[in-house]
């Protein structure tokens, strides 16, 4: 409730990390709310006469807050007045609150099976979990966003009932989480129909929050889906983000008034040219395939075809597999390729040069490799690499035949 406290430090801690340090301190009094039920602690600083100390982060532990800083007063049992961030605590209860907007209209849109299984609420965004059995479709999202943005359009103010008998909060209606433990008397915040059991900082209304927009919707495990969302500047800037990338997106389409037809149009005419490209590859593939057989040298019987072309990745291992089929025993074939200014080397054998002559493509083409700043690996009869250096290509095609020892 406040965010300024008149306060004196009880007592500290130095704890050190791998890289780093930092102090824990326990003020007597305190209005920083610490980290609890998936709310980021509070940030501020705590100021005496002579200096301002950061505080970078609260937690909770054993009931008392623990205020994080990264270096002690220079006098400890100075006076200090705490003052919370209160720009970062409003934009967290905002995101508190709709985080519970969330969840009543979950309910309202996908049914009364639906609980809370987790959140995360911070100044920057807000995460809430929650049981469902399937995705959650896109209409059933804009039915969800449409409410929860009508009830921060209504402004409906927080009613704050705390030190409620807990038998009184359920005759309210209040929304208990699962497996949580609570006392006699229990704390219950309402904004209009969304009546919850809650012990974290909340907006004063409904309107504070300014609007939302889910950002995303995932699995987290069996039967519990996550809903991801901006509100208020946040979802601002996220609109803001948006209409410069369509208007970039525009740009390149000479802004194209039918965006969407316009794009579906390019989709098309690549689709076009990707299976023309495919198939100029292929022929040409089919081609280099014929002239290489012709123009292999004989070593020892068996079929050396070493050579350098212009070939994508995926070109020259089909060219590798087409030359096997064609010559499937006695074969050994090197080509260095060249794509996108990198070089790439690819080895094929037959089964029997692997067998009879001890061959292996995968432990060959590691050496060559270092030929053209690279490397790369496979089995004993394919094997590839690539690398860095474009006039080394060359000589690794010559490493491999030397290697093969045949």
């Amino acid at each position: 409730d406040y965010t300024e406290y008149e306060c004196h430090i009880l007592r500290y801690r130095k704890v050190t990390q791998k890289k780093s340090s930092y102090y824990e301190l326990v003020l007597d009094y305190t209005p920083f709310y610490g980290e609890m039920g998936g709310q980021v602690g509070d940030t501020g600083v705590l100021v005496s006469e002579d200096e301002t100390i950061n505080i970078t982060d609260t937690k909770r532990e054993n009931n008392q807050s623990i205020h994080i800083v990264k270096a002690l007063p220079k006098n400890v049992e100075a006076d200090f007045m705490a003052c919370v961030d209160t720009d970062k605590r409003d934009a967290s209860a905002a995101n508190h609150t709709a985080t519970h907007l969330l969840d009543y209209a979950l309910k309202q849109v996908l049914g009364e099976h639906v609980e809370q299984k987790g959140s995360y609420v911070s100044p920057d965004t807000l995460r809430f979990d929650f049981s469902h059995f399937q995705k959650v479709t896109d209409e059933e999202i804009r039915k969800v966003e449409r409410m929860v943005n009508d009830m921060i359009r209504q402004d409906i103010p927080l009613q704050d009932h705390r030190d409620v008998p807990i038998e009184e909060a359920k005759k309210l209606g209040a929304i208990a989480l699962f497996g949580e433990k609570y006392g006699d008397k229990v704390r219950v915040v309402q904004f209009g129909p969304s009546v919850e059991f809650c012990g974290g900082i909340h907006a004063k209304s409904t309107g504070r929050i300014g609007m939302i927009k889910i950002i995303s919707e995932s699995s987290v495990a069996a039967g519990i889906r996550r809903i991801e969302a901006k509100t208020g500047a946040e979802c601002e800037q996220m609109m803001y983000d948006l209409e410069d990338g369509m208007k970039a997106i525009k740009a390149l389409f000479h802004n194209a008034k039918d965006l969407q037809t316009v794009i579906g149009k390019y989709i098309e005419e690549h689709e076009a040219m990707k299976k023309n490209i495919e198939k100029f590859q292929a022929e040409a593939v089919e081609r280099a395939k014929e002239r290489l057989l012709s123009q292999a040298r004989d070593v020892n019987g068996v079929k050396v075809i070493a050579t350098v072309l212009p070939l994508a990745p995926d070109a020259a291992k089909d060219l590798a597999f087409k030359l096997r089929a064609a010559q499937p025993e006695n074969m050994l074939c090197v080509i260095g390729s060249k794509h996108e200014d990198k070089p790439l080397l690819t080895v094929m054998a037959t089964d029997d040069l692997v067998s009879d002559h001890g061959f292996n493509a995968g432990k060959v083409i590691r050496e060559a490799a270092k030929l053209i700043q690279g490397g790369g690996g496979g089995q004993p009869h394919f094997a590839t690499a690539g690398g860095k250096n474009i006039d080394g290509l060359s000589a690794a095609v010559d490493k491999v035949v030397e290697l093969a020892q045949l």
